[in-house]
């Protein structure tokens, strides 16, 4: 733990590991758009290591398995919500919501306004917690495939040009 302001806050840093990266180069989702992350096919390594992180060996020891966006950057002067799916491509809103497919969401509000605009935000990095969903969806020698879906924003006409950019993303997994 550091002590960030004389003792009044406590922030503690949790080590991550990375079990599955993807593509690394810089991916955008036009706000009411998709993206399919890349394929990749389930080895028994992998998947003895998803089973392994979410049970830890023993009870309560398990570690959280989350979907990190990294240096995520999205328009401040709209509501962004980020519905992350597994092995399901053909997303159709609003039903699949309830589909088992349907592992997590991100949300994020809009900023408070300035003279200048919307306040602007440095890039950040979001971890989507799809640990109790993702281990049964996945299985030896089947694709895992992450799929995002964002949500066109109230009060944003259709075909606004807003766009959620990052610059990598990977599968990882913390302390709880």
């Amino acid at each position: 733990m550091d002590d960030v302001t004389r003792g009044k806050t406590k922030i503690s840093y949790q080590q991550t590991h990375t079990l599955l990266a993807f593509a690394p180069p810089t991916q955008e989702i036009q706000l009411g758009g998709r993206l399919t992350l890349s394929s990749v096919k389930v080895t028994k390594n992998l998947a003895n290591r998803l089973t392994q992180a979410r049970a830890g060996g023993q009870p309560g020891k398990g570690q959280a398995i989350r979907l990190l966006l990294e240096g995520m950057a999205a328009p401040r002067e709209v509501p962004v919500t980020i519905l992350v799916f597994v092995n399901k491509s053909d997303v159709k809103l609003p039903d699949d919501l309830k589909s088992p497919n349907f592992v997590g969401s991100y949300t994020s509000v809009p900023s408070a306004r300035t003279a200048h605009g919307p306040a602007a935000h440095p890039p950040t990095n979001i971890y989507v917690d799809v640990t109790n969903k993702l281990t049964p969806l996945v299985k030896e020698g089947e694709n895992l495939t992450f799929t995002l879906v964002t949500v066109q924003p109230r009060g944003a006409p259709e075909g606004t040009p807003m766009k959620v950019s990052f610059k990598s993303s990977a599968l990882v997994t913390t302390g709880r």
